[in-house]
This record gives C-alpha cells, sequence and structure tokens, in this order.
C-alpha cells in the first residue's frame, strides 16, 4: 500500500536505507541449464503486464535479474548486514 501523504522514511531519516525483496533459489549443485531455463521462465512471467501491474498496485517493483546478478545482490546484502551487526554488537537471543 502505498501512503502518499506520508514522506519517505529517507527525507525523515537521513541516511537510513532499508529494502524488502524476495528471489527464487534453487539447491546447490543444481543443474546450470535448469537454472537458466528456470530463470528465463521466471523472468518471463514477471514481466507480464498483468504482473507488473498487480506488484506495482501494492507499491512494488519487479526486478526480473540474472542468477549472476542475484549472487551480487545477496553478497552485497550479506556484507551491508554483517557490518550493521558487528558495529551494533548485536547478538541472537
Amino acid at each position: 500500500m502505498q501512503l502518499p501523504s506520508v514522506p519517505p522514511i529517507a527525507k525523515t531519516l537521513p541516511g537510513y536505507e532499508f529494502t524488502a525483496w524476495f528471489a527464487v533459489v534453487a539447491p546447490k549443485g543444481t543443474n546450470a541449464e535448469i537454472i537458466a531455463k528456470l530463470n528465463e521462465q521466471f523472468r518471463k512471467a514477471m514481466s507480464s503486464p498483468e504482473f507488473v501491474k498487480r506488484f506495482e498496485a501494492e507499491g512494488l517493483e519487479v526486478i526480473g535479474s540474472t542468477p549472476e546478478q542475484l549472487a551480487a545482490h545477496l553478497d552485497s546484502e550479506l556484507k551491508k548486514w554483517a557490518r550493521v551487526i558487528k558495529e551494533r554488537k548485536m547478538k541472537a537471543e
């Protein structure tokens, strides 16, 4: 749900950054041809006007990436959140 009268959090808390994202993954060792075919089919489905319209109505941006782009994103997210956890001395209880 979009809230047009509410300012973006980045305007309220400068430097704040957080995004939620979803990914489809397969077990380690899955054949590269199968990964390529699954990626092709997911990207095809995700680019359909009906799919895009439904997600955009919820305020979501549809990004269909490659397995390599997802791997780079995951690596970046792991590094970012590991740094945040370490800096704030966070611990699981």
